[in-house]
């Protein structure tokens, strides 16, 4: 009897024994099934940050880039950190997984890497688009003080050619309205040069100088026009038209589209790295593809 008891207990242990492994191979399975969709959805929310980045990388500038590339930039870090969770659980599926759903882990934690690597590069770019995007701005308001000023000048010229006294004060009042408008265009123009220091703006600035002294010449004439002063009136006129010719000489040969200025400027900057990085999107891209 007490051996036959012993037989009992004996295999009752095996019996609890394997019951215990059956349990924890099921619970071991049931987490790893929960890390892995955990991991998945971590990645799905990196996912969304790496998306807006690639969205505002290949869409044109606009007054709002400046603020939402600030939005990105504070985003970067939360998203590593999704990825960081995500790979954490894979490293514990690699560990304590099946060899099928080892070699899955190894594949998912080889693009969570990529990913990493994409918004360690993306500052850089996004930065290079910030001033980009703010120096383009500057410059288009800029151009547009410029074509204000140009109008101006313009109404001015067909008014002093009158000899009637209160015109003249009309077009001495367009003109000094016209400086006005050509400064303003300088300065917008240095804020752009200030955002994007490597762009050469040195043209457009030689330019507006030309057109400031223009109007300034024009206000003398009118001057002295009123004052009843043809010799220095003249003389005004003359410089006048000497500004006139250097300027359409510097506006036929030498000016660029402003934005076209940026752009060359910020290709040159960026041009490289902003390869490197949509050759890493790409493979992420392709790696996805192999782990579905």
């Amino acid at each position: 009897m007490k051996r036959s008891s012993a037989v009992i207990c004996v295999a009752s242990v095996f019996v609890l024994a394997a019951g215990a492994l059956v349990g924890v191979s099921l619970v071991r399975k049931q987490d790893i099934e929960f890390k892995t969709t955990t991991a998945i959805g971590q990645v799905e929310q990196a996912d969304k940050v790496i998306v807006r980045i690639d969205e505002l990388l290949t869409s044109e500038a606009d007054a709002h880039t400046p603020a939402r590339i600030v939005t990105l930039e504070e985003d970067i870090a939360p998203a590593k950190t999704h990825l960081a969770q995500a790979s954490a659980a894979m490293e514990y599926v690699k560990k304590h997984g099946s060899k099928k759903q080892a070699d899955k882990a190894r594949a998912i934690r080889a693009s969570i890497d990529m990913r990493n690597n994409l918004l360690s590069m993306s500052p850089r770019l996004l930065e290079a688009d910030r001033t980009a995007a703010t120096s383009l701005i500057a410059a288009g308001s800029s151009w547009e003080f410029l074509n204000d000023g140009v109008t101006k000048a313009n109404q001015a010229l067909q008014i002093f050619s009158t000899t009637d006294k209160r015109d003249i004060n009309v077009s001495r009042n367009l003109n000094k309205e016209a400086e006005k408008s050509f400064m303003n265009a300088k300065r917008r123009l240095q804020e752009a040069e200030t955002a994007m220091p490597q762009a050469d703006f040195s043209t457009y600035s030689r330019y507006l100088d030309t057109r400031i002294a223009m109007s300034q010449a024009a206000s003398d004439a009118d001057a002295y026009w009123m004052k009843n002063n043809l010799k220095e009136a003249n003389k005004a006129i003359e410089n006048h038209n000497k500004l006139s010719k250097k300027a359409v000489s510097i506006a036929d040969n030498e000016l660029k589209p402003l934005s076209e200025i940026i752009v060359k400027a910020y290709e040159e900057q960026t041009g490289t790295f902003s390869e490197q990085y949509f050759a890493a999107r790409k493979k992420v891209a392709l790696m996805d593809n192999q782990i579905r």
